[in-house]
C-alpha cells in the first residue's frame, strides 16, 4: 500500500473568511495540515518557526505586498514555494511575482478546490526541481573548481581542445611549457599553441585528433614528439593524447598531457656517447696500454709524493700489469 505523505501548507490572508475558503479547498483534496497568517509579519514568523511545503499567499496584506512577503523570505533564507492569489487580475503584477520567485499566480474570482489543488503540487514539485537543479550545479562547481585546483598544481603540462581542435584550456605548466598563456591561447587551434614534430611518417597531431572526433577511435599511443615553443626553442616532449566523451559517447574534445623530457634525453644522448666511445677504445688501442692509461688518469698529480701505502700499491699495480702482458704474449 502507497503511504500518502502529509504536507504542510501557510495560507496568508486578511480576510477571514477568504482563509476559511482556502483551508477547505486544500483539505478537500490534499491530506494537508494547514496554518493560517493574517498579515507580512505574521506569515514571516510562521514560516521562520514551522516551515511549508507550500504558501498561499494572498496579494494584498494589510502590512505589506506579496512583492514585499517574497522579498523578505528570501533574504532571511526562509526556503518555500509560493502561489499568489488575487482578487483582481492584473498581468503586470503577475510577471513581477514570478520574476521575484513565485511558483503560480492564480485569480481568486471562480477558483476551483481541483484548480487550487493542481498549483499546489505543481508549486512543490518544482520547487523540489530547482532544489535539485541547484545541488547539482553546487556539485558541478566544487568539481570544477576540485579540477582546475588540481590540473594547476601538477607538474605536466595540460592542454584540453574542443572537437574543432581549438584549444580550450592551458595549466600554468602547458603556459611555461608552449610560452603561450591561457588567455592568449583559448580559442586559437592547437597547431598554433602546441607545434609538434611526429616520427617521420606520421600526420600531424591536428590531423590524427580530426580523424578521431569523427571515428570515435583511439589518437594512438603515448610517444615522444619534439615541441616548438612560441620563442623558437625546441623542447622533446612525452605526449600522450586522451578523447573526451558526452554521456552520449559522442566526441566532444581532448585533452593533451605534455611532459618535458629534456632531461632524460640528454642522460640517453650520454650513455649513446659512453657506449660508443667504449667500442671504440676497445677495438683500436692495445688493452694493456689502455689500462695503464686508465689507472694513470685516476691517480691525481704528484703521486710521487704519496704516502707508502699508496706507493705499494703502485707496486702491485706494476706487478699485476706485468702478469697481464706476460699472459697475453703466451695467449
Amino acid at each position: 500500500m502507497t503511504q500518502v505523505t502529509q504536507v504542510r501548507v501557510l495560507i496568508v490572508d486578511a480576510d477571514d473568511q477568504e482563509r476559511k475558503v482556502l483551508r477547505q479547498a486544500v483539505t478537500e483534496l490534499l491530506f494537508a495540515q494547514v496554518d493560517e497568517a493574517v498579515d507580512l509579519n505574521d506569515a514571516l514568523e510562521q514560516l521562520s518557526t514551522h516551515g511549508a511545503d507550500c504558501v498561499l499567499l494572498d496579494c494584498d496584506l494589510p502590512d505589506g505586498t506579496g512583492l514585499d512577503f517574497i522579498a523578505q523570505a528570501r533574504a532571511r533564507g526562509l526556503d518555500a514555494p509560493f502561489v499568489v492569489l488575487t482578487a483582481r487580475g492584473d498581468e503586470e503584477l503577475a510577471v513581477k511575482l514570478m520574476k521575484a520567485g513565485a511558483s503560480d499566480y492564480l485569480s481568486k474570482i471562480g477558483l476551483v478546490p481541483a484548480r487550487l489543488a493542481h498549483s499546489i503540487r505543481y508549486a512543490m514539485h518544482l520547487h523540489q526541481y530547482e532544489r535539485q537543479a541547484q545541488s547539482a550545479e553546487l556539485a558541478l562547481r566544487e568539481s570544477q573548481d576540485w579540477l582546475a585546483k588540481t590540473l594547476h598544481s601538477i607538474a605536466d603540462a595540460v592542454i584540453t581542445t574542443d572537437v574543432d581542435c581549438n584549444v580550450s584550456y592551458l595549466n600554468p605548466a602547458a603556459e611555461k611549457l608552449t610560452g603561450w598563456t591561457e588567455r592568449e591561447a583559448r580559442g586559437q587551434p592547437l597547431g598554433e599553441v602546441v607545434g609538434t614534430h611526429a616520427a617521420p611518417g606520421m600526420p600531424p597531431l591536428t590531423e590524427r585528433l580530426k580523424e578521431a572526433f569523427g571515428s570515435g577511435k583511439s589518437v594512438g599511443h603515448r610517444e615522444d614528439v619534439l615541441l616548438t615553443a612560441r620563442s623558437g626553442a625546441i623542447v622533446p616532449v612525452d605526449k600522450t593524447v586522451t578523447l573526451l566523451h558526452a554521456e552520449s559517447g559522442k566526441p566532444i574534445g581532448a585533452v593533451i598531457a605534455l611532459s618535458d623530457i629534456s632531461h632524460r634525453k640528454r642522460a640517453e644522448e650520454r650513455l649513446r656517447f659512453l657506449a660508443q666511445a667504449s667500442t671504440l677504445l676497445g677495438s683500436s688501442i692495445d688493452y694493456t696500454e689502455t689500462l695503464t692509461n686508465a689507472w694513470k688518469t685516476s691517480i691525481p698529480a704528484g703521486a710521487a709524493h704519496t704516502p707508502a701505502s699508496t706507493r705499494t700499491n703502485c707496486r702491485s699495480w706494476s706487478a699485476w700489469r706485468t702478469s697481464c702482458a706476460a699472459r697475453s704474449a703466451r695467449a
